[in-house]
């Protein structure tokens, strides 16, 4: 079946990557509160629709109890609530004959809006192809993952495979801006498997543990006086820079703590996102400031803890500071905590899937971290073991002239019809493989 596999993917690569073009012609842009999804996912609906799936397309709002379910969060991780209207998600259903174990395959279909067009080389929704890759908004985050799922389900149709266990393809909104109420409702519609794979951009890296991630705001407030009494004065530049510094600090002393699961290769970034000091057209407020952090957290890391852990910090950098002691700090989250996951690298989930990527590249995979993402609403809130993988390097994710190796996406599309078959069991010919 892997040769088979092999065949039927170079058979089809001008398919394979006019379809990952085609998706990335049609814009498919999140705005909160809203967003431009619904022409996508009736592009994929038609797909699996060819390719003889059930289909399920329907609105977030249709889903009962959605908004009282404890991880929904109508303004993801800050800005307005969300309006889901005309906004569908997508669901492909593939029956298994039984016996099997059931996957999901799920992705997300929003993306960012792309910033600094003036400086794109190609046109963000033209599905542009130089130099091997394939170049548009949302190449790796996420239209190229979800691209490489479904065509793989399309070569395993071809070879006329009948699954044993059930497969399951999402393409959900609302991930970014940390949306994840996307992924609540398909699990809320009921969709429901023994695992789950989330195709976000890995370079093809199996991530058995995966970054949360937090927004914190502290808002602080110095002291202005007369320029000839600066010794009365606390700055509130001077306070930024101090708070900046701990965050450094902080930084540094949550990376050195690692993670159990992959000790060595724990990064637990905090940035600063927002910075604003003062108000030159309003007094009142020219002694004020704000700040807002943006942090990683490690899979077993709770918003509480995370919270504690930067006031703590905060309250030692007081106690050596006596201005700063003075300056009103205040700490608050900002929506939800988009949680980490992680799994055994002994689960069968990840075992199954290391020994298919050594099966069909010949080699052993990086086991990694991946991205925060959607995955913990499966993991933490349906119990449903699962990982991310897919192709794409994070570090085009967002960017300007976002792209995707076509050799990487062609690999993917071979790795997840290598997959479907190993964890669901499938039938060929009459033959039990």
């Amino acid at each position: 079946m892997l040769q088979a596999i092999k065949n039927v993917v170079e058979k089809k690569r001008g398919d394979i990557i006019s379809f990952t073009q085609n998706l990335l012609k049609i814009s498919s842009v999140q705005n909160p509160p809203t967003g431009s999804e619904k022409e996508s996912q009736e592009f994929l609906a038609g797909k699996l629709r060819q390719l003889g799936l059930k289909i399920d397309l329907f609105e977030l709002g249709e889903i009962a109890g959605l908004t009282d379910h404890p991880a929904y969060n109508p303004i993801g991780m800050g800005g307005p609530r969300r309006d889901y209207r005309g906004r569908p998600d997508l669901v492909g259903f593939w029956k298994g004959k039984g016996g099997g174990q059931s996957l999901i395959l799920s992705g997300h279909v929003d993306t960012v809006s792309p910033i600094h067009i003036e400086e794109w080389k190609h046109d963000p929704w033209g599905g542009e192809i130089e130099n091997g890759k394939i170049f548009g908004v949302g190449a790796v985050d996420n239209k190229g993952p979800l691209s490489s799922m479904l065509m793989a389900i399309d070569c395993l149709r071809e070879l006329g495979v009948e699954l044993k266990g059930d497969l399951i393809y999402e393409s959900v909104i609302d991930e970014e801006h940390g949306g994840a109420n996307g992924s609540l409702a398909t699990l809320m519609r009921g969709y429901t498997a023994d695992a789950i794979i989330l195709g976000e951009p890995t370079d093809l890296g199996v991530a058995v543990a995966n970054y949360g991630c937090q927004k914190i705001e502290i808002s602080f407030r110095g002291r202005i006086r007369h320029h000839f009494e600066r010794e009365k004065s606390i700055p509130p530049i001077k306070l930024a820079m101090s708070i900046c510094q701990a965050m450094e600090d902080l930084e540094q002393e949550r990376c050195e703590k690692g993670n159990v699961l992959l000790p060595d290769k724990a990064d637990l970034p905090i940035r600063i996102p927002f910075l604003k000091i003062g108000d030159m057209e309003d007094r009142e407020k020219i002694e004020d400031g704000r700040m807002v952090l943006w942090l990683a957290t490690r899979p077993d890391e709770s918003q509480d803890m995370l919270f504690q852990e930067v006031r703590d910090c905060l309250a030692k950098l007081a106690q050596g500071e006596s201005w700063l002691h003075k300056s009103s700090l205040q700490l608050q989250c900002i929506g939800r905590h988009l949680e980490g996951s992680s799994i055994s690298l002994t689960h069968p989930l990840a075992i199954c899937l290391n020994n298919t990527f050594q099966e069909v590249m010949g080699k052993k995979p990086d086991n990694i971290y991946g991205t925060s993402c959607d995955l913990f609403i499966y993991t933490k809130h349906a119990q449903i073991p699962g990982l991310v993988f897919g192709p794409g390097k994070l570090s085009c994710a967002h960017a300007t002239d976002e792209h995707i190796e076509i050799e990487d996406l062609l690999n993917s599309v071979k790795l997840y019809a290598m997959l479907i078959l190993n964890w669901c069991g499938y039938e060929k010919n009459g033959e039990i493989k």
